[in-house]
């Protein structure tokens, strides 16, 4: 890859990183969030009709989350593949978990949407336990991450392209992320004790997220080169 594609490549994905944190932000902050499990059908059905336009627009503001998410996934896989040693693979695996990774996110807001254009409908009978998903996605993203970690972890420590401290975090997020996704076995509101962490696992990521997008920035691929040639 030519080191200008390169250079635009990884700016473009500490934009997206930066904007997929954002967005993530927003959502947990104006979108109202899904009804608990437990709630009788009819109730989650009638939230659902009352907040149909915020949870449309929850769902919109995901689907671009999840778009930014894998731009800025693909940019670190990319950026490592080009460091790594011709036999290291830790890209791959980023690679594929956070293509898997989106794919569960963008799956899930399609759900969603389902949901409440049947609400829409008028339908709020049992029926509609099928395609209501309330917060399992966030657990079912959670090995796909983790995978996704594993590869920018090691690949980190492979390359040294990275901070290190970023490294240790991703490694860490890891077993967090294992042992987290377990809460969907847990109780079926919250999950506990797995849960606490899951939610320290994401919130690990959000702080490495950010820091990766600063190193991308800054130390985009081939600002060595261009230095390097303006001075000669």
């Amino acid at each position: 890859m030519p080191d200008n594609s390169a250079h635009s490549l990884d700016r473009l994905g500490a934009l997206a990183g930066v904007a997929a944190v954002a967005l993530l932000i927003a959502i947990l902050m104006f979108i109202p969030a899904p009804p608990a499990a437990d709630e009788p059908i009819a109730d989650i059905a009638q939230a659902a009709a009352d907040d149909k336009q915020m949870l449309l627009i929850g769902d919109y503001l995901g689907v671009l989350m999840g778009g930014a998410w894998l731009l800025f996934g693909v940019a670190v896989a990319v950026r490592l593949r080009r460091d790594e040693p011709v036999a290291g693979g830790w890209w791959v695996v980023a690679l594929v978990g956070i293509t898997a990774s989106a794919a569960i996110g963008l799956l899930g807001n399609v759900v969603s949407v389902m949901f409440v254009r049947a609400v829409g409908h008028g339908l709020t009978d049992d029926g509609l336990w099928a395609i209501y998903s309330g917060d399992l996605v966030g657990f079912a993203q959670g090995i796909p991450l983790a995978l996704f970690m594993l590869g920018a972890g090691m690949g980190t420590r492979a390359t040294g392209v990275f901070p290190r401290w970023t490294g240790f975090i991703a490694l860490v997020a890891v077993p967090l992320l294992v042992v987290g996704v377990a809460s969907i076995a847990g109780r079926e509101v919250d999950g506990a004790p797995f849960i606490f962490p899951l939610m320290l696992a994401y919130l690990g990521m959000l702080v490495w997220t950010v820091a990766v997008c600063v190193v991308l920035w800054r130390h985009p691929a081939g600002a060595h080169t261009e230095l390097a040639t303006s001075t000669a």
